[in-house]
């Protein structure tokens, strides 16, 4: 297994703009917190489950 670091850090890109944008939302205050919980983490696994599809981890360049 190798270590990727450049898609550990456009992870933590995605992650934290995902996080940070849910979070803004005006929709989102509205929301209970179990609702936001659950918007973040399909969000999430959707964008980073495209990413991976196109740059998979691990893969040499």
């Amino acid at each position: 297994m190798t270590i990727d670091i450049p898609h550990m850090i456009a992870t933590a890109i995605v992650i934290f703009v995902v996080v940070f944008g849910i979070s803004h939302l005006p929709a989102a205050e509205t929301m209970s917190k179990g609702r936001k919980a659950l918007l973040t983490f399909v969000v999430l696994f959707v964008v980073l489950m495209v990413m991976n599809m196109v740059w998979p981890s691990g893969t040499e360049v």
